[in-house]
């Protein structure tokens, strides 16, 4: 993209440079900043990095060129901030929304937890089966499973896939 408008700055340059050489008062920042299509692609591309100010870049195009073209630099300025900025935006939610997702599994997995050491009626560190199913039971647990979207009724499978040692 940065190209694509270096280009066309450089190419409307060249072509008044070429036409109204003897009209232009200050040719040496016009070529500075817009001469090459190096010039204009190093010029664009510190205008949107801060390397320098965006009215040095402009002011040779408003005054040398056409007043025109300023809209057509405001609106490439505009467009990349808006570009860098969505991107930024996007990496900080994306960010946020993977760390709501660690906490929430590890909230419910101190629910699940708690739950499991409240029902250990035999105080002896495991959960049987029947003790699993009076859990299963409890409308706390209801909730969890609903988070995780497991219906009551499969619960069983969930105790079968953290069951270690196959003991009902």
């Amino acid at each position: 993209f940065i190209l694509m408008i270096a280009l066309y700055f450089t190419q409307i340059v060249l072509d008044v440079r070429m036409h109204r050489a003897e009209q232009l008062e200050d040719v040496e920042t016009l070529t500075e900043f817009w001469g090459m299509l190096g010039d204009s692609v190093v010029s664009l591309y510190q205008s949107i990095t801060g390397g320098i100010d965006w009215s040095d870049a402009m002011y040779p195009l408003r005054h040398e060129v056409s007043i025109l073209l300023v809209p057509v630099f405001m609106l490439f300025i505009t467009f990349c901030l808006l570009c860098v900025i969505n991107v930024f935006t996007g990496v900080f939610v994306e960010a946020a929304l993977a760390q709501a997702d660690i906490d929430k599994t590890m909230s419910l997995a101190g629910c699940i937890s708690k739950l499991c050491h409240q029902g250990d009626v035999s105080n002896d560190g495991y959960i049987n089966v029947e003790e699993w199913k009076r859990i299963c039971q409890s409308e706390d647990m209801n909730k969890i499973l609903k988070e995780i979207d497991l219906d009551v009724s499969e619960a069983d499978i969930l105790y079968e896939l953290v069951d270690v040692d196959g003991v009902e």
